[in-house]
């Protein structure tokens, strides 16, 4: 039997409060050190780049702190319970509380998956009119049962496995996606595809393109511009069913792998949604403008819009068109509580149709890229479901992993 010492949290690490340097004074801003909030907290375990960074000036002058590699970072306010671990120093604001084990009964890497399994009993302790907010006192109150640091290794060992592949594999779909990327860049905006040599440029609604390409309107050269909709929320038969039905926030994910909700057959029957093919290019319309590409049959609410079959360009083609030419969106917004654009919009937007010769060869060198993105963020999903299986049963004892050879001594290091 696993022995488990009853404690509180605040017993066993501290607790540090972030904070933010003076926006208004640009000497605090766009220095050398990453400084997190809550836009930063991704998918990943470690948070390793940040989207703003501040200046030493502004790391002495506020109350934010600079944090240490493997300190972890919780969100404490508003969207509550996000959890990463700094693979840099960082500092941070003060929506977020950092965790540091002072005791040589805990160990900060388990501290880590502990605070994942502890993370909806904070959110029901969150307090707060407007904001979800956990406080410092809930954090130092907060029960945990501790089993031997040798017994913790582990446990970190079996679930950093799992995020360890996980890290690599998106390491790989950030460098395959950058690839791809790159290459739509070198031979539709810099025109340096293979036999450019040999072409002469003319002009265009788009500016100088090869002689023998095209600019055309979405609507002419893809089939299906299709706008989303929402089955009736009052009728229960439209639910929870097998169907994939997605939000436009869905559309942050590099590729949309699951829905946000679930509907039926009759509820696609009976509502403006239409059911879409992997792989079809999604545009949200409404807020901001944001581009994915799915990876399994799924429908839409009346925020996003879907572009598939085309005779003449692959999906992979038109999605990176539409992410290098998002300027064509944004620049076309408007309404005044909440920006948009609409099916229209989309469907009378110019896109750059290049030759078939050129569009086929270009197809068989970005296909497989794209193929090897989807199976690695799908390994990534099994992945992180496996894990997430057996993080609650390994930090609460159900699973007993005494008897497991597992070299810990990597953790030591």
């Amino acid at each position: 039997m696993i022995r488990f010492n009853e404690t509180k949290l605040g017993k066993q690490c501290e607790f540090i409060l972030g904070g933010t340097p003076k926006t208004s004074n640009q000497e605090y801003w766009n220095g050398s050190i990453p400084w997190v909030s809550v836009v930063d907290f991704k998918d990943n375990k470690y948070v390793s780049s940040t989207e703003k960074t501040i200046t030493s000036k502004g790391l002495n002058e506020s109350n934010t702190k600079l944090l240490k590699v493997n300190d972890i970072i919780i969100s404490a306010r508003g969207t509550v319970g996000k959890i990463v671990v700094c693979k840099i120093p960082v500092t941070f604001n003060q929506s977020c509380y950092a965790l540091r084990s002072n005791s040589e009964n805990l160990n900060q890497e388990y501290l880590y998956y502990l605070m994942k399994y502890k993370v909806n009993e904070l959110r029901k302790k969150a307090i707060g009119g407007v904001f979800d907010t956990i406080v410092k006192d809930t954090l130092n109150d907060l029960d945990i049962a501790l089993p031997s640091i040798d017994y913790q290794k582990k446990i970190t060992s079996v679930l950093s496995t799992y995020d360890k592949l996980i890290e690599n594999n998106t390491r790989r779909i950030e460098i395959l996606e950058e690839m791809a990327q790159r290459i739509y860049k070198d031979w539709f905006v810099d025109f340096k595809y293979p036999g450019h040599e040999n072409d002469e440029l003319e002009d265009s609604e788009l500016g100088m393109i090869p002689q023998g390409w095209e600019i055309s309107n979405i609507k002419d050269v893809v089939n299906k511009v299709v706008l989303g909709g929402t089955p009736a929320r009052k009728n229960k038969k439209f639910w929870n069913g097998k169907i994939p039905w997605i939000k436009s926030g869905k559309l942050n994910d590099l590729r949309v792998l699951e829905g946000t909700e679930y509907i039926t057959e009759l509820g696609l029957e009976k509502s403006a949604t239409k059911l879409m093919p992997p792989r079809t290019v999604l545009i949200s319309i409404t807020g901001a403008i944001i581009i994915s590409l799915s990876e399994i049959e799924l429908c839409a609410n009346q925020s996003v819009i879907g572009l598939y079959d085309s005779s003449i360009l692959s999906q992979e083609y038109i999605y990176l068109n539409q992410q290098i030419n998002i300027h064509q969106y944004t620049s076309k917004m408007s309404g005044s509580a909440q920006q948009h654009i609409n099916k229209d919009i989309v469907q009378n937007t110019k896109i750059l149709v290049p030759r078939i010769n050129i569009l086929n060869d270009f197809d068989k060198l970005i296909k497989p890229l794209f193929n090897q993105i989807s199976s690695l963020l799908f390994k990534n999903k099994n992945l992180t479901s496996t894990r997430d299986y057996l993080l609650p049963k390994l930090i609460s004892g159900k699973v007993d992993v005494s008897d497991l050879d597992i070299d810990t001594s990597i953790l030591d290091e």
